[in-house]
């Protein structure tokens, strides 16, 4: 007797993109060792919508015409549609466990980072006086509630992301605790287009990667195939906004991608994708320092701003993972006052 959990990270958490299987046995200590599987291509892919993102706050703060890539969509809006696909197969994935001590956990992944990077970013504002802060501004700021409710107004409107990131995973956490809810959220978000493309949309591609994890970690190709297609024809017939459900289903197509990469590329593959979301919360403040220094001087601000970026995600990644570990020592976990699981058959 004995039983598998099988452990998925979501989009912030570091984890890279794997199946993990675990098992568990009173013999712990001669058990074989677990295998684990990365999904390489779901980490390239992460990897990709993080520099298509990048690239269009790039274009963007150097007052160039942003291009039209895929189904009308431009670099920034494929990007972050991808990311919020692969957050929602992810969050489809952690079965294991109360829905809310699996909010509780991926709720600390977006937060201690973000805190960081906001504080960082209200701090520059404070010194600057780029933009007004009145105090419910900056508590809307950390709480990661501020793209609903000072959306105008926001320090560092890049933020939004994560505010929309938050309110996805509630929903998967609703999810969890009644999936035949599901069909409903997906309908709700289809009806929300009409008022508001750019959130709807993007939660619609998260309720993708959501629906289609149901099916495992690699979703049947036939069934990700025809979700990405009858999108696409719901794109130009009916909603601009179905785009994302289409860009959802292409970036999950990269799950039945049949070929490997050599083993030291894939962990370097995945420990940048472990970091993307590092890189997403420092990148944008680095861009606009080299503006200010080559005004809408595409190639310099591209050079400096990406490298004084991923210098600011190294370090937000390194805070990170201090703070998370001096958090534990602080709070260890009580093993001897939880209940033993259950083995299963």
């Amino acid at each position: 007797m004995f039983s598998i959990t099988l452990r998925f990270p979501d989009f912030a958490s570091p984890p890279a993109c794997r199946m993990n299987s675990d098992v568990k046995n009173p013999l712990a200590s001669r058990a074989p060792a677990k295998t684990i599987e990365r999904l390489v291509w779901l980490d390239a892919a992460r990897l990709m919508a993080m520099g298509m993102v990048a690239l269009q706050h790039l274009i963007t703060i150097c007052d160039v015409q942003p291009p039209r890539m895929l189904l009308g969509l431009d670099p920034g809006q494929v990007g972050v549609a991808m990311f919020f696909a692969i957050s929602g197969l992810l969050a489809a994935q952690g079965k294991q466990g109360h829905p809310v001590s699996w909010l509780s956990k991926r709720l600390s992944r977006i937060y201690l980072p973000y805190w960081i990077a906001v504080t960082g970013v209200l701090t520059a504002n404070y010194i600057t006086q780029y933009k007004p802060a009145p105090l419910s501004l900056v508590l809307a700021e950390y709480a990661g509630i501020v793209g609903w409710t000072h959306r105008g107004d926001i320090i560092g409107v890049y933020f939004w992301f994560v505010s929309l990131l938050l309110f996805c995973y509630l929903l998967a956490a609703a999810v969890k605790f009644d999936r035949r809810i599901l069909p409903l959220l997906v309908v709700a978000a289809i009806v929300w287009l009409r008022w508001d493309v750019g959130y709807a949309s993007n939660t619609l591609a998260f309720l993708t990667g959501l629906s289609l994890g149901q099916l495992g970690m690699r979703p049947s190709f036939k069934w990700t195939m025809a979700v990405t297609v009858v999108a696409g024809a719901l794109t130009i017939v009916v909603h601009q906004g179905f785009a994302c459900v289409s860009i959802a289903g292409m970036t999950i197509l990269t799950t039945a991608i049949p070929f490997s990469l050599h083993e030291q590329a894939e962990k370097v593959i995945a420990k940048l994708s472990e970091m993307s979301y590092h890189f997403y919360l420092a990148h944008v403040p680095f861009y606009l320092a080299a503006d200010k220094l080559f005004p809408n001087h595409l190639f310099m601000v591209f050079v400096l701003g990406t490298a004084g970026a991923m210098v600011g995600a190294v370090a937000l990644y390194v805070m990170d993972a201090y703070l998370r570990k001096g958090i534990a020592a602080l709070l260890p976990v009580r093993r001897g006052l939880e209940p033993e699981p259950q083995p299963k058959a």
